[in-house]
């Protein structure tokens, strides 16, 4: 509910891994908006480089793809394809990463054996298709 008005029915984990609207994908937990020009495939170029989505689109759309759907790497060289760590959450069983890539924030859930530390440069990649969300007009 939000504001009085149904946004989303289903299980649990339906809409939590396939949240309809930006509203339901931030009410249950963390995630990574983003924006990005789809051209009616079910891939799109995005800052991170190419993100499958999860259904054909068309058009500018509103992504989200969860913090344990992104993984990250050491790069090679810190270059315009890298992103820098700016925070570091350890919690025992899993690390969250604050990532700065090209101006935007990620948020990425790794399991604790995946160690960076902040102002090492990685590459962000995603493991699963990001979410298409509906927009409102």
């Amino acid at each position: 509910m939000n504001n009085g008005q149904i946004e989303q029915i289903g299980t649990p984990e339906e809409v939590y891994y396939h949240p309809k609207t930006q509203f339901v994908a931030q009410f249950l937990g963390r995630t990574n908006l983003f924006r990005a020009h789809a051209d009616g495939s079910d891939n799109v170029e995005t800052r991170l480089g190419p993100v499958k989505i999860n259904k054909e689109a068309e058009g500018l759309i509103l992504c989200s793809i969860r913090p344990e759907h992104l993984t990250i790497e050491r790069c090679k060289e810190n270059g315009n394809e890298s992103g820098i760590i700016v925070g570091r959450e350890f919690r025992g069983h899993d690390i969250t990463y604050h990532v700065l890539f090209k101006g935007d924030k990620y948020i990425v859930h790794t399991d604790n054996r995946l160690l960076f530390d902040v102002d090492e440069h990685v590459i962000v990649k995603p493991l699963e298709p990001a979410v298409v969300l509906e927009q409102k007009a």
